[in-house]
C-alpha cells in the first residue's frame, strides 16, 4: 500500500512540474488524462531500469528511461522526424516559426564564435545550419501537436523554446557525427599532439583495463574511463585512466586480479594492433612489484632476498611461470570479448569519458572464462 501511495505521489509531482512548465510557456495541455498516463508509463519504465542499473537517488526513476537512448538513435530519430515534418506539414512555411528559428540560430552561431571549445569543432557551421533546418520542422510539429501558435504576445517564450531546441539538436548531431571514423579523424587533426591511431591505441589500452573489472560481483558505481584532457584533469602525466573505488582484499584471487589488471592494457593493444604504447612499461613494473608480493605470500619456495645464483634462478622461473599463466588467461579473456573491447574503445574515443551509466550496459555482454579470478 505504501509503495502504491509513493508511486502516485511521484506521478502527481512530475505532473505538477510539467504542468507548471507548460503554463509558464503558455502551452495548453489538451488532455490531462493522456499526460498522466504517459507519466505513469515513463516512471514505471524508469523504476525497472533504475532497479536493473542499481541507481540511487529520489529522482533517478525520472531520468533512468533516457539510458535507452544513445547518440546514434537520437541522430537518426531527428532526421526521420524532420523528413516526416517536411512531408506532412501544411503549409510548409510559417513566418513566425521561421523568424524565431532564424534568430535562435543566429544567437547560437554568434555565441559559438566566443567559445573556443565549440568553434574548433569541425564543420560546426554546417552542423548548426543542419540543426536549424531540423529545429524548424521539429518546433513546427511540436507546436502543431500542442495546438499553440507563436504570436507577438508569446514571442519571447517561443524564441527561448526554439533556442533550447536548436542547442540540444546541435549537440545531438555533433555526438552523432563523432560515431563516424571520418569525423573522429577530423577532430584529431585539430589536435596535433596525437594521431587518430595513437588515440585509438590509448582507448583500447584503457578499455582492456576496464573489462577486467568483471572480477567484481557488482560493478563499482563510481567507475570511470577517462581519456586525454579528462585523464589529465586527474593526473597531468596520464593520457588515459580507469578509476574506481574498490574493496581491498588480502586474498590470493584479489592479488591475482590486481596483477592481471596491471598488464591487461598491454595485452589488449597487442591483440588489436600487434604493438603497444611506450607508456606500457610502467604497467609491467607494477606487475613485477605485485608478483613479488604474491609469490612471497603464496609460494613457500620463493626467496624474499636471494643471495645465491640458484635462488635467483628459481625465483626467476617462478615469476616467468606466473607471468605466462596470467598472459594466457588475459589473452583468452580479451580474445573472447574482442568485439566488445573495440565497441567500448570507440565509444570512449567519442566522449573521452564514460561513467557507470555508459559502462554498465556493456558488462551484461561480457563472456566470462573459468580461469579468471572472481570476487568471493
Amino acid at each position: 500500500m505504501r509503495s502504491i501511495l509513493s508511486r502516485v505521489i511521484e506521478i502527481m509531482a512530475l505532473y505538477a512540474l510539467i504542468y507548471f512548465f507548460c503554463y509558464y510557456l503558455s502551452i495548453t495541455i489538451s488532455s490531462s488524462l493522456w499526460l498522466i498516463t504517459g507519466i505513469a508509463i515513463w516512471l514505471t519504465l524508469g523504476h525497472k531500469i533504475k532497479s536493473r542499473l542499481k541507481y540511487r537517488g529520489i529522482f533517478s526513476s525520472w531520468y533512468a528511461p533516457f539510458t535507452i537512448f544513445n547518440e546514434r538513435v537520437l541522430g537518426l530519430g531527428l532526421i526521420l522526424i524532420t523528413i516526416y515534418g517536411f512531408i506532412s506539414l501544411e503549409p510548409l512555411f510559417v513566418k513566425n516559426i521561421f523568424y524565431c528559428v532564424s534568430l535562435a540560430a543566429a544567437i547560437h552561431f554568434i555565441s559559438t564564435l566566443f567559445l573556443e571549445r565549440y568553434n574548433k569543432r569541425p564543420f560546426i557551421k554546417t552542423i548548426i545550419l543542419t540543426s536549424t533546418i531540423e529545429s524548424y520542422f521539429i518546433t513546427y510539429l511540436f507546436l502543431d501537436f500542442i495546438q499553440v501558435n507563436i504570436t507577438l504576445e508569446n514571442i519571447i517564450s517561443g524564441l527561448l523554446l526554439v533556442l533550447f531546441i536548436n542547442v540540444i539538436i546541435t549537440q545531438c548531431n555533433y555526438y552523432f557525427l563523432r560515431n563516424f571514423i571520418f569525423y573522429q579523424k577530423l577532430i584529431v587533426e585539430s589536435d596535433n599532439s596525437l594521431s587518430y591511431n595513437q588515440k585509438l591505441n590509448i582507448a583500447v589500452h584503457e578499455t582492456s583495463h576496464l573489462l577486467m573489472y568483471v572480477f567484481f560481483k557488482e560493478l563499482p558505481h563510481d567507475i570511470q574511463i577517462l581519456l586525454f584532457k579528462e585523464a589529465k584533469a586527474v593526473n597531468p602525466e596520464a593520457q588515459g585512466l580507469v578509476v574506481a573505488r574498490v574493496p581491498m582484499y588480502n586474498t590470493k584471487e584479489f592479488l591475482e586480479w590486481r596483477m592481471m589488471l596491471s598488464i591487461s592494457g598491454i595485452r589488449g593493444e597487442l591483440l588489436i594492433f600487434n604493438n603497444h604504447s611506450h607508456g606500457s612499461e610502467s604497467d609491467f613494473q607494477q606487475w613485477r612489484s605485485l608478483a613479488h608480493l604474491y609469490l612471497l605470500n603464496f609460494r613457500q619456495d620463493y626467496t624474499s632476498q636471494p643471495v645465491t645464483a640458484s635462488q635467483m634462478s628459481h625465483n626467476k622461473a617462478l615469476e616467468t611461470a606466473l607471468y605466462e599463466r596470467q598472459l594466457y588467461i588475459i589473452d583468452k579473456f580479451l580474445k573472447k570479448n574482442k568485439s566488445l573491447l573495440i565497441k567500448i574503445s570507440k565509444q570512449a574515443l567519442v566522449y573521452n569519458k564514460l561513467d557507470y551509466l555508459q559502462i554498465y550496459p556493456h558488462f551484461k555482454y561480457i563472456k566470462r572464462i573459468n580461469e579468471m579470478p572472481i570476487e568471493h
